[in-house]
């Protein structure tokens, strides 16, 4: 079991890892050219770093199941508060994300009220974070990664508190769901009516289906997640490589908005690898100067 255990911790190590450099290289790319300073870029950009935020408590859950402890107390609440918190704040980014998109094609008669309604589903979904952050580091309520199966996956404790959040969790994420997938329906009438339109030019259409795609595939990968996690029988449920299986998913959602983003926009895809790319080179220049720095000072 300890062979195991190594193997699944490290899988969770290595996998958070390259999500972290992947969110980390697109934000940097981001944050470099003017051509993303757009609002809605801006919303990708807070998830990027939620996303990381989250890969954080993977990355050290992983460590946590080759070790099969939790080390301390407060770091596995503190880990998993900022793991849960991160997905409140997850799904209202997604959602001010398919606002924004909406308000592109209804747009409000001021240009500062569009900015204005999106910047407040912006500081609502960092509020909620703020509220279920502070709430699982109280007493009664608690995530943790010593789960019932093992050290596998990031869930709630027994707490009254945590299941009391836990029942309020499932009736949340749905709704947050659902009014997702209604924006995007509406969106998608627009798209078929702007493909239409001859005075929209084609790289403005693209732009708008590439960013639609995104969203979509983000969205559809999410429900399906958030089915199997609250909703899978419970003679599965409690199989411990389910958990691991839930838990390298979630993995992978917390960078499958980069990866996604990467694969479809190629002029973004671009840019990241020039970047890695003159990175790498960086780091083999200064690995090679202090060599030849260290044989010139023993001779």
């Amino acid at each position: 079991m300890e062979l195991f255990n190594i193997v699944v911790g490290l899988s969770y190590c290595f996998s958070s890892m390259a999500l972290i450099v992947l969110n980390g290289l697109l934000l940097m790319v981001m944050n470099k050219y003017k051509d993303y300073s757009t609002m809605t870029y801006f919303i990708i950009k807070n998830i990027c770093v939620v996303g990381i935020a989250q890969l954080i408590s993977f990355f050290v859950g992983g460590i946590m199941t080759i070790a099969n402890s939790t080390f301390h107390f407060w770091l596995d609440k503190s880990l998993g508060a900022l793991v849960q918190s991160g997905w409140f704040l997850y799904l209202g980014l997604s959602l001010t994300l398919a606002i924004d998109r909406l308000l592109l094609f209804i747009p409000p008669k001021s240009p500062r009220l569009k900015k204005f309604i999106t910047s407040s589903f912006l500081l609502l979904s960092w509020t909620i974070w703020i509220i279920t952050g502070f709430m699982l580091l109280m007493p009664d309520f608690s995530y943790t990664y010593l789960g019932p199966n093992g050290l596998y996956l990031w869930v709630y404790s027994d707490d009254d508190g945590s299941s009391r959040m836990q029942s309020a969790e499932s009736y949340f994420d749905l709704i947050m769901f659902g009014l997702v997938f209604l924006v995007y329906i509406v969106v998608f009438g627009h798209l078929v009516k702007l493909r239409k339109s001859t005075s929209v030019s084609s790289i403005s259409f693209r732009l708008e289906v590439r960013i639609f795609i995104i969203a979509v595939i983000s969205f559809t990968y999410e429900s399906v997640f958030i089915i199997c996690n609250f909703w899978m029988p419970d003679c599965l449920s409690k199989q411990f490589y389910i958990n691991i299986i839930i838990n390298l998913s979630w993995i992978v959602d917390s960078g499958l908005l980069a990866i996604v983003t990467l694969v479809v926009n190629k002029n973004l895809r671009d840019r990241v690898k020039r970047l890695s790319v003159k990175r790498s080179f960086v780091n083999v220049s200064t690995v090679q100067i202090v060599n030849h720095w260290a044989r010139d000072t023993a001779s």
